[in-house]
């Protein structure tokens, strides 16, 4: 399986986020290190990337909603 790194500014684009979102996304987790993204370098200061499909594949299963599951608001 080939893996498909690119770079923030791509990512977002794909994904439909900003890149302030990535940030937020990997600065709680949920985006995790070295699976949805890596450096570009190992150096702290280092760009990132992201794996497009891998990324699609965590935030699906984090913020997709079960209708089964789904709880209704009462008035």
């Amino acid at each position: 399986m080939t893996r498909n790194w690119v770079t923030t500014r791509v990512a977002a684009d794909y994904l439909k986020v900003s890149e302030s979102t990535l940030y937020l996304l990997r600065k709680k987790e949920i985006l995790k290190a070295n699976q949805d993204w890596r450096r570009k370098f190992p150096t702290a200061q280092s760009g990132v990337l992201y794996d497009l499909d891998q990324c699609e594949k965590t935030l699906q299963e984090r913020f997709e909603t079960d209708p089964e599951t789904l709880e209704l608001a009462r008035a």
